[in-house]
């Protein structure tokens, strides 16, 4: 993962019209060669292609019009699209469903007439009534086997639809002319149930892939519609999507949350379960952050909106989730690699085994075999392996909290050999509090505390936060500086009453400062305290001391770790005796204290040179840099939207035990991949043999490429089941 990204605009289409993995290298391909893309990727199991474009002015319409051309579906996602476009592939099923009844209800007297002729040796069906029960399934049900073929070959290349559309022909058409000749030993049974059951393989799959995509559809299912609006002393009623951010709506009990907000008045328990996977409600009271679909469990809440649409949480959340749940991992590489040669070899197989047939017994006992070999063939299992595990993968995290941007992270996590940690909010609680307040002469208690409060008031830390606190509990009323100016890694600079005020740490002013306050700052530091400076026009007003606690599941949490033989750090941004009885508590023997966030990039990435494969876990602006520049950045808990931007897991619990979790997830997913994959190389590598050898006929071929479709699918489906077993 790289430290620094161009300037990219990236697009997400809904593809219709796949049947197997070389449709989506063919899409890839295709798209590939336009000029100004940077990356595509497509995926089969969840139908979505995922592209990066290095020429922000390109066109959707050219993309789009490309992929239409070569025979595909295409069209650009929104969340808005995401109930829609579930709604519509169950509309699809149902419509295939249908289809697939008809053709059962047409193919089910030929399979009862071919059991009757295996028992009796004589046909008790006319060949006309065969001829009309076959043509229907062979040309109407068949009909999307042979529009995919068509553009498959068009394009100059082939994929399963011209297996299907092929062997199903050569049956059909070789049945039609024997019984032109007069012949009663006719095959229609074979065209038709072979693309009976073939479509019975497909339909089973698209039921299995909805079932796995149901995460998304969820967290759809759990936005507000309509939104209770404070005008004027007055309530109404309006549509959530006619909210603005600055808007006053008020919340009622078993409500959920309308949009982004913070609470104006009451206080109440919030259901966050969909976030964070805890299953125990969240006090929240004024000042309190809510999140757009989060339950109201108690009493009535005014609440201030201030995101709505696309920037609210849960549409970030579900933005990530559709995203990990299209992309790839490289374990995909290996099934893409074969899967675009993987038709052309079948059909030099299947001409190679009529030859041989030929040559030993004649075109009657030529044809069977080789077209059993067409009809087993399955690349769509290849294809499926790897995306159907990652889509369960990552809704089995997104309901425990842990989102995932991509297949390629949970691959690579599994490759993680090192974990540093962040300190504050990451392994403590992050909830500090005042504990000493040392104004220098002349500068009173209240005056100290009003001025870093009022400097600390907008700012999201938890420093901040605990100065603002304890300004409130001492009953000193807070203001608002004029200015507020971050200083990443240090502190926070700003206007308070026409004054140039800084709060941070003391260490870049220390050689400037009276050797008292030097000497009171050493003393808090030796407690393990954290030491925030105040000064006023470069002069110093005092200091406060903060302490804060270790989070009780972050001793499970890190022993667990050290007991899987991962090696630790910790790296923080705070003094060496602090960071010291942290580490000390927890037995982390790598210390990093007292770092810049530049310099803990540069950590980072000095242990990577050193040929180890790290993960960052932080929560914080000040870990951003350190989250992009590991291998696997992981923000943790109350992350900030930064560090979201620059992790590539978020875990939206501040409970350690979610980082067990997500090595144990990422463990089982691909353990699922690498059992998908070995059955469907195993299917083909035995099965086409057999095919070619003539054990099998069409109609067994036929039903064993669906299972093998299933099999994958529903295989990928079991990681529901497995993830029970994740750490409680």
């Amino acid at each position: 993962m790289g430290s620094t990204r161009a300037i990219e605009k990236k697009i997400e289409l809904d593809i219709s019209g796949m049947s197997c993995a070389a449709c989506a290298l063919r899409i890839e391909k295709t798209i590939g060669k336009m000029e100004g893309i940077g990356s595509v990727h497509v995926n089969l199991a969840s139908e979505k292609a995922h592209i990066t474009l290095h020429d922000p002015t390109l066109k959707t319409d050219a993309i789009l019009a490309a992929i239409r051309k070569i025979g595909y579906g295409a069209k650009v996602i929104t969340n808005q699209d995401i109930r829609a476009s579930r709604q519509q592939k169950e509309r699809e099923y149902r419509a295939d469903l249908r289809e697939f009844l008809l053709s059962a209800l047409f193919t089910l007297p030929l399979l009862l007439q071919m059991f009757f002729m295996i028992k009796q040796h004589d046909s008790t069906m006319p060949t006309w009534m065969s001829f009309a029960l076959a043509t229907p399934v062979q040309f109407y049900i068949g009909r999307r086997f042979y529009k995919g073929a068509y553009y498959a070959l068009i394009n100059r290349s082939a994929n399963m639809d011209v297996l299907v559309a092929l062997s199903s022909t050569v049956a059909y058409g070789y049945s039609f002319i024997l019984w032109m000749q007069g012949h009663t030993e006719l095959y229609f049974d074979s065209s038709a149930t072979v693309i009976t059951v073939i479509f019975l393989g497909k339909l089973l799959e698209k039921k299995a892939k909805l079932a796995s995509s149901e995460a998304v559809s969820a967290l759809a299912r759990l936005e507000a519609t309509t939104a209770h609006v404070v005008e004027e002393g007055r309530e109404v009623d309006l549509p959530v999507s006619r909210l603005k951010p600055g808007d006053l709506v008020r919340i009622y009990p078993h409500e959920p949350a309308p949009s982004d907000g913070v609470v104006l008045a009451g206080s109440t328990m919030m259901d966050e379960q969909l976030l964070t996977g805890e299953s125990l409600p969240v006090l929240k009271v004024p000042n309190d952050l809510i999140v757009g679909a989060t339950i109201n469990q108690g009493n009535p809440i005014l609440v201030r909106i201030t995101r709505t649409g696309e920037d609210t949480l849960l549409s970030q959340i579900m933005k990530m989730v559709e995203s990990a749940q299209g992309s790839k991992a490289p374990v995909q590489r290996l099934a893409d690699a074969i899967s675009s040669i993987f038709v052309p070899v079948v059909l030099l197989i299947s001409m190679m085994t009529f030859i041989f047939w030929m040559i030993a017994r004649g075109f009657d006992s030529a044809w069977l075999p080789a077209v059993s070999v067409l009809v087993i063939a399955c690349p769509c299992a290849l294809g499926l392996a790897t995306p159907t595990a990652i889509m369960v993968g990552t809704e089995l995290g997104a309901k425990r909290g842990i989102l995932v941007k991509g297949g390629e992270y949970l691959e690579r996590l599994t490759q993680v050999d090192t974990i540093v940690f962040d300190k504050t909010g990451t392994l403590t609680a992050g909830q500090m509090i005042v504990s000493d307040v040392w104004p220098i002469r002349g500068i009173t208690f209240k005056t100290l505390i009003k001025t870093a409060a009022a400097i600390e008031a907008k700012r999201e830390h938890p420093i901040a936060t605990a100065i603002c606190q304890f300004a409130v509990q001492q009953g000193i009323e807070l203001e608002q500086a004029q200015t507020m100016t971050l200083i990443p890694g240090t502190g926070i600079e700003g206007l308070f009453h026409g004054k140039k005020i800084y709060v941070g740490k003391p260490e870049p002013l220390m050689n400037r400062l009276d050797p008292q306050l030097v000497q009171q700052i050493h003393a808090y530091a030796t407690q393990g305290k954290t030491t925030v400076l105040v000064t006023s026009e470069g002069l110093p007003m005092g200091i406060l001391a903060l302490t804060d606690t270790i989070k009780p599941d972050a001793y499970t949490t890190v022993q667990r770790l050290r007991d899987s033989h991962f090696q630790l750090a910790l790296v923080t941004g705070d003094n060496a005796q602090s960071a010291q009885a942290v580490a000390s508590s927890l037995q982390i023997e790598e210390i990093y204290a007292a770092i810049s966030p530049a310099k803990k990039a540069a950590i980072i990435s000095h242990l990577k040179e050193s040929g180890h494969t790290v993960a960052m876990v932080g929560d914080g602006i000040n870990d951003a840099p350190a989250l992009a520049a590991a291998d696997v950045g992981i923000a943790l808990g109350t992350a900030t939207d930064v560090a979201l931007e620059a992790a590539d897991l978020a875990i939206m619990s501040a409970d350690t035990k979610r980082l067990l979790q997500a090595f144990e997830l990422s463990e089982l997913t691909m353990h699922k991949i690498r059992q998908n994959l070995f059955w469907a190389l195993f299917y083909n590598l035995i099965g086409i043999p057999l095919a070619a050898l003539g054990f099998l006929n069409p109609m067994v071929c036929g039903a064993a490429m669906a299972l093998s479709s299933v099999t994958v699918v529903v295989n990928s489906l079991q990681l529901r089941r497995e993830g029970r077993k994740l750490t409680s």
